[in-house]
């Protein structure tokens, strides 16, 4: 990741779950730390949430919640000196009101989610809602109020991200690791001078059918999956084809009125308060769960609410004696230094 950034100077990437970035700092060398460090204040790489992990919303205490977010925060802050200001849930299955509470006291300003009940993404669509900001019950004057991106398709991969048609954007995925047999890696053709035009526009078509569903013109894709940009190869194919279709439309923008650019979320957010005045409102939450996946048929994310209660006790049993630990060690530090 570091030495692709340096290498593509207008590529962006962000990261999440901060347990697994800190197995790779306390191991990276002051050069590369530095490095990440520039990343992060040229706004070139994002730390999302900033969670130790990315919360479950279902069948998680508040109290789990919120030790693996101030853990998360504390690491970021005294390893990389910044509070993240962006959240990014897209794969907790459904989403609470618990969290996005959370994300604003801890100094979130926006959050984006993706799974929620296929009806929702449908409701949000009809009202160009996808861009709403999400209030607590109880709120009256609207302190608690989050800038929410709802994605509008059914989950995160560029298949289902790039636009309504999975067929389509499958064109638009350029991995291709040997020894990898996929049916992005056999759809999609490196982009050339003969075949740029037409790709070009075969995007633009899915981006304008995307912004269709919001009050603005400001369409976010995001570009990655489960397990990707873990070769090479892949971070050359796809910074490579993007950046010949970007510059294409681009130096066109009198035909197409459009402008693309590879960004973060933050980048998203800024553009769209530039050009929203003001969100339409939600209180509540969006459980169950529900996608088409299954047999072309609706399922229900329900069970887990009732499945594996060894675990689940376990759980709450860890938490408890965690939090008993951790307000014993406040007691005794005090005390400490009270009498140090």
């Amino acid at each position: 990741m570091v030495d692709k950034l340096q290498r593509f100077r207008n590529m962006t990437f962000i990261w999440t779950e901060v347990s697994f970035f800190s197995q790779w700092w306390e191991s990276a060398h002051p050069t590369k730390r530095r490095v990440v460090r520039k990343l992060l204040a040229e706004g070139r790489l994002e730390i999302m949430t900033g969670g130790w992990v990315m919360t479950d919303e279902a069948t998680t205490h508040i109290y789990g919640m919120l030790d693996q977010l101030i853990e998360g925060h504390q690491w970021v802050k005294n390893n990389l000196g910044l509070t993240p200001k962006s959240g990014w849930s897209i794969d907790p299955f459904g989403h609470g009101s618990t969290v996005p509470y959370l994300l604003k006291m801890s100094g979130i300003s926006a959050t984006i989610i993706q799974r929620i009940h296929y009806a929702w993404k449908q409701w949000l669509a009809e009202r160009q809602m996808g861009d709403f900001l999400w209030r607590q019950n109880w709120d009256s004057d609207g302190h608690t109020d989050l800038l929410t991106h709802n994605q509008p398709f059914d989950i995160y991969s560029i298949k289902h991200s790039c636009g309504p048609h999975p067929q389509v954007c499958l064109n638009f995925d350029f991995r291709k690791i040997p020894g990898e047999y996929t049916e992005y890696s056999l759809r999609a053709v490196p982009i050339d001078q003969y075949n740029v035009k037409q790709k070009a526009e075969l995007l633009l078509e899915q981006y304008g059918r995307t912004g269709s569903l919001f009050p603005h013109n400001v369409v976010l894709m995001p570009l990655g999956d489960d397990f990707r940009f873990d070769h090479d190869i892949e971070w050359n194919q796809q910074y490579g084809n993007y950046k010949m279709l970007f510059d294409y439309i681009n130096q066109n923008k009198d035909k197409y009125h459009a402008e693309v650019s590879f960004g973060t979320p933050s980048d998203y957010f800024a553009a769209v308060k530039e050009r929203t005045q003001s969100f339409q409102t939600l209180k509540g939450d969006f459980f169950v769960y529900s996608d088409i996946f299954a047999e072309g048929r609706p399922a229900y994310w329900s069970g887990y609410f009732t499945t594996r209660p060894y675990w689940k006790i376990l759980d709450r049993e860890l938490e408890a004696s965690l939090r008993s630990a951790e307000i014993l060690y406040t007691v005794a530090l005090n005390r400490a230094r009270q009498h140090g």
